[in-house]
């Protein structure tokens, strides 16, 4: 039989470890959340990126431009981002129809 000491030190011991396992996984949900927001960051700054580089190829506003690498991207069923990609390294499709 445990004495009253010894079943509040187990009490005191398993709300610890409790505390412990919600915070670990309060943290891996953080981590999850800080790298989608990361990945869509970085995806902005490409598709920006691209934008620039089709407003000047082809003279037209970067509203304009964002409408064709859009349009193109799904007419082809391809990811904005890897599309846009192409585009700012200065690969990608030569023509977007308007």
């Amino acid at each position: 039989m445990l004495s009253g000491l010894e079943l509040r030190l187990a009490r005191i011991f398993s709300d610890a470890a409790i505390a412990c396992v919600a915070q670990r996984h309060s943290t891996h949900g953080l981590r999850q959340t800080v790298d989608q927001l990361q990945g869509a960051l970085n995806s902005r700054v490409v598709i920006e990126q691209a934008k620039g580089v089709l407003s000047e190829r082809f003279g037209v506003s970067v509203g304009e431009a964002f409408r064709r690498l859009h349009a193109h991207a799904r007419q082809r069923r391809l990811k904005l981002r890897d599309l846009a990609s192409d585009v700012a390294s200065g690969g990608g499709p030569r023509e977007f129809n308007p």
